[in-house]
């Protein structure tokens, strides 16, 4: 008899196992379990186009030259500073940890700066400002799950206005120069598609012609530091 309960018992156990086993639900090597964001379910998260903006400051010297043929004097520089917002788009590849990819944005710029001088008894105001900027970058990065950690350079489009003001009278001229910058940054992807970035770049403008008369050219040129956040949505990731 006891034989017989045990067996009985036994038996009860193993059905009691196999049904439990029967609704267990078997997850993929992976790891990743249903309902995670799918952000954190792809090997290549930084892969896509993207689109974004972006606003932070600007921070840096004009300084002027002025040459006439062999010689060069230097007119002096200044410091000058302002607010930066504007747009970028790019596209980037995921191998394994290594992002590569280009990005172009363009920027609007309060950066500027104004004196005022006394010429033959009569006040003259002087101001230099940076309107706008673009630039079209490289980008090498490597990633840490949904961190990026990224280098960046190529050319900058950088765009000068000297105006003077005098007795009620302004005159002025605007000339745009191509320059190089370089940088880098982090990227924070928090949600699928969407990324946040912190970055920095330096620019320099190169010699900027803002006059040419009597055989004395007037150079100006701009050296910047840009620190910005921005905001990116990738469209293929």
């Amino acid at each position: 008899m006891r034989k017989f309960a045990f067996a009985l018992l036994a038996t009860s156990a193993l059905m009691i196992t196999a049904a439990s086993a029967a609704d267990l639900t078997i997850y993929p090597s992976s790891g990743v379990l249903p309902g995670m964001p799918s952000l954190y379910s792809r090997a290549h998260v930084w892969t896509g186009i993207y689109v974004g903006v972006n606003a932070g400051g600007a921070f840096g010297t004009f300084s002027a030259n002025a040459t006439s043929g062999p010689f060069t004097a230097d007119l002096g520089s200044v410091n000058a500073s302002g607010f930066i917002g504007g747009g970028q788009v790019g596209a980037q590849i995921q191998y394994q940890q290594f992002v590569y990819g280009v990005e172009g944005d363009f920027q609007a710029s309060s950066q500027d700066h104004s004196d005022i001088f006394n010429v033959l008894g009569t006040p003259v105001t002087l101001s230099e400002s940076m309107p706008w900027f673009a630039t079209v970058r490289g980008r090498l990065g490597y990633a840490v799950d949904n961190l990026l950690f990224y280098g960046t350079g190529g050319l900058a489009i950088v765009d000068g206005k000297v105006s003077a003001s005098a007795l009620g009278l302004t005159a002025s001229t605007e000339k745009s120069h191509i320059g190089w910058t370089a940088g880098g940054g982090i990227e924070w992807a928090f949600a699928p598609h969407w990324a946040a970035k912190a970055e920095y770049l330096y620019i320099d403008s190169g010699n900027i012609e803002i006059a040419n008369a009597a055989g004395i050219t007037v150079n100006g040129r701009i050296k910047d530091s840009i620190v910005r956040a921005g905001l990116n949505y990738y469209i293929f990731n």
